[in-house]
């Protein structure tokens, strides 16, 4: 090899070594602000978002519908209609509203009355989101405590909620509340 190519292999080395010995540093002492209020630095926050995209869109790969499961059948996103409004409208908000301005988590959780937010993933992508969750994001994984049949009706509603409307969400709370008074969801 050429001086140059070593030279410039060297310097890389040290870069690499220098970065190696920062984070160790900051691992070490506790530097690094790990605070929900405080977003990453950009390099971390590109990092983490590239991962968890790719991770999620290599892990659902083998993700298929179901036969005689239709994401975009009302009547099974109804069904859902106790589980997203119970543990997901919180964070990811519903027609009509906004997440609760309590809950401050970092990163932000994505609204879900957006097209554009749900329209990015496949529906065995969503379905994978939903039954795993996603580690340190505070998004929980439904598929340890909830049936097949459910994890794909919760995918039906997140998939048809940009296009619900405020008044048929609202509807579906209603008699979600009035099935179910007194008693936890399901």
């Amino acid at each position: 090899m050429n001086t140059k190519v070593l030279n410039g292999l060297a310097a890389l080395g040290g870069v690499v070594a220098a970065a190696a010995i920062g984070a160790t540093v900051m691992i070490a002492t506790g530097t690094y602000n790990v605070a929900a209020t405080e977003p990453h630095a950009r390099p971390v926050e590109w990092a983490l978002r590239s991962t968890m995209e790719r991770s999620v869109r290599e892990q659902a790969e083998a993700v298929a519908v179901p036969a005689g499961v239709d994401v975009r059948d009302p009547a099974l996103a109804a069904r859902a209609i106790g589980h997203y409004s119970v543990a997901c409208a919180g964070c990811h908000g519903a027609p009509g509203s906004e997440r609760a301005p309590w809950m401050v988590l970092y990163p932000e959780p994505e609204n879900l009355t957006r097209a554009e937010v749900v329209d990015r993933w496949s529906d065995g992508e969503l379905y994978w989101i939903v039954k795993n969750g996603i580690k340190d994001t505070g998004m929980i994984a439904l598929g340890p405590t909830h049936k097949e049949e459910d994890l794909w009706a919760v995918t039906a509603f997140v998939r048809q909620l940009p296009t619900m409307p405020k008044s048929d969400y609202e509807a579906l709370v209603a008699k979600y509340q009035a099935e179910h008074a007194g008693h936890a969801h399901r």
